[in-house]
Formats: C-alpha cells, structure tokens, sequence
C-alpha cells in the first residue's frame, strides 16, 4: 500500500445532454473514510464508475500520487491500488466475499458501493468495525450509501452530492445540519 493522496479535481461527466458530474473535487487520503450521500441519481455511483475507470471523464483530473489516471481502463487503474465494491443488495455471504476479494489485493484506497444495502443491523454494526480495522491498516475509503447515520458512524468526512454538485461537506455532524443537505438529501424543508 504505497499510494499516499487520490484527488480528483475539476471531473465533469455528462451523458448526451445530462449532467451527471459538474465540477466535482475531492481528496481521500490514507486511512481517511469519506461517506459519499446525495439523493437517488445525484451521480454518487458515477463518481466511484469515473474514478475506477468503468466510465471516462468528460473533464477534470484523477491523480493517484501524481500519477493522472483519468484515461486509464478500469483493470490498469485497479493495479495502481484501487479497489472496488459494486452494489450487490443481496445476501451478506455475496456482499462480504466480494469485499473479501477486492481486499485480499490490499488495495490502499477502496471505493465502496452501498455495501450496506439491504443489511440487517448486525451485518451494518460488522461494516463499521471493518471500516475502523482499514482506518487503522491505513486503507483510505470512499463509501457511498443512503444511510446518513451508518455513515456517521463510520467516516470522518462527508461529502453531499446533488445533481451532479458538491453541496456540502464537512465532518458528519456539520454535514447533516446544513440546510442543503436536509432539504436535498434528508428532504426536510429548507
């Protein structure tokens, strides 16, 4: 696990006329956990595809200690130390083995896609424990999933996406009071 700052800065995604990253900068560092929230189609799982080389950028840049990877296919860039969850809200034996599988790589930074989806709050309770043990291994995480108190648990930092923009961000506590992200995300009003 030598790789030490994965920043993306200026990624801008579209998809025929839609919008779906505009602008997006963002930094994870070695053994940082960062929660990635917004509403449905708010471009959450766009950026994990962009960032994994699964989809190209449009605009911007992805560095991984200073190396660009933004027109890098997937497999090249998941050799550089990135490794990749896909939403698989089935049962907990197939969301933990492919956990299993991209961790047995030991990748230094991980993108996480809903791995709690549709668990029980056992099964979550275990997700923020491994989340802990990869902090402490030095893993940097960025995890997406629409359970703002999960996510609390687990991250140091939140980041709010909305239509493709960054809205807030900020430690959890801050994140979850900006009127933003409750009117966008928590669907409170603003």
């Amino acid at each position: 696990m030598a790789a030490h700052l994965i920043e993306v800065e200026g990624l801008s995604k579209r998809f025929g006329g839609f919008v779906a990253l505009d602008d997006i900068d963002l930094a994870v560092t070695p053994g940082e956990r960062v929660g990635l929230i917004g509403p449905n189609g708010s471009g959450k799982t766009t950026l994990l595809n962009v960032i994994s080389g699964l989809e190209c950028a449009d605009g911007g840049t992805i560095v991984l200690d200073g190396t660009h990877l933004e027109r890098w296919p997937a497999h090249l860039i998941a050799r550089t130390g990135l490794g990749r969850t896909f939403q698989t809200p089935v049962a907990e034996a197939t969301r933990a083995a492919e956990l299993a599988r991209v961790l047995q790589r030991q990748p230094a930074f991980l993108l996480l896609d809903e791995p709690a989806a549709g668990a029980g709050e056992g099964e979550r309770e275990r997700l923020v424990l491994l989340l802990r043990k990869l902090r402490d291994a030095g893993h940097g995480v960025l995890i997406v999933d629409h359970d703002i108190e999960l996510l609390a648990k687990a991250c140091d930092r939140l980041v709010c996406l909305d239509r493709g923009v960054v809205v807030a961000v900020g430690r959890p506590g801050e994140v979850r009071q900006d009127p933003k992200v409750q009117a966008s995300f928590l669907g409170l009003a603003a």
